[in-house]
């Protein structure tokens, strides 16, 4: 199981077991929750050159979310980037990245111009068809976002930030095992996470049932 922040409760809660606690308490489990500072889809797929994924009966992917959203276009210029260049120079060629980052998403976040990780037109092309080669895949999907509510997050979120919804629907709709809360509705998503992004106990609770549902959906090797 390899996951970015929305793998474990980010107030670090003891009074109940999220979704990834109830299935390591449930199932054998090689646990990967949030790894890297930032961690991403291609970080997952670094990390796999050194694991033999076919001594799992099923391999869950709860990334995403971290590689769609708009960010400061400098962060990930000059930081995120260059930490990680090896592995997304190889998934999408670094002239493709590379321009990319030359690139913009045309609206601001506190003054600075937004940009993210890469284009739909890259997921599709380039990243999409190396999870389809894993056959045992599990991939847990995200939620819709709106700008104008925070809950705890510490300020405002980007005002772009729904494009995320376009990544989740395009990672669901060429997935074949697909964990999916792209139906909550914006109350929904008040009430089962804690700041659009990462579940609370409702939002662990229902994705561990849909988890279940998809686990008991696939035939046992």
């Amino acid at each position: 199981m390899y996951t970015d922040s929305r793998g474990k409760d980010i107030l670090k809660r003891n009074d109940y077991d999220y979704y990834s606690q109830k299935l390591a308490k449930k199932y054998a489990v090689k646990p990967f929750l949030c790894p890297e500072k930032w961690t991403t889809t291609l970080d997952f797929l670094q990390l796999i050159k050194t694991i033999k994924l076919d001594k799992f009966d099923l391999v869950i992917l709860h990334t995403g979310v971290v590689d769609f959203s708009p960010r400061f276009k400098s962060d990930l210029c000059s930081t995120i980037y260059p930490q990680k260049k090896a592995i997304f120079d190889e998934i999408f060629g670094e002239a493709i990245i590379s321009q990319h980052l030359t690139n913009d998403l045309g609206v601001q976040y506190e003054n600075e111009m937004t940009c993210n990780m890469y284009s739909l037109k890259m997921a599709k092309k380039h990243l999409l068809p190396q999870l389809k080669k894993i056959d045992n895949l599990i991939w847990i999907s995200g939620n819709i976002a709106f700008p104008n509510w925070r809950g705890n997050y510490f300020r405002d979120r980007p005002q772009n930030i729904n494009q995320n919804d376009d990544y989740f629907y395009l990672f669901e709709k060429y997935l074949p095992n697909v964990v999916s809360t792209m139906n909550w509705t914006t109350e929904e998503v008040k009430e089962y996470t804690y700041d659009i992004i990462h579940p609370n106990k409702k939002g662990s609770d229902v994705i561990f049932q849909k988890l279940e549902e998809v686990i008991k959906a696939i035939p046992a090797k």
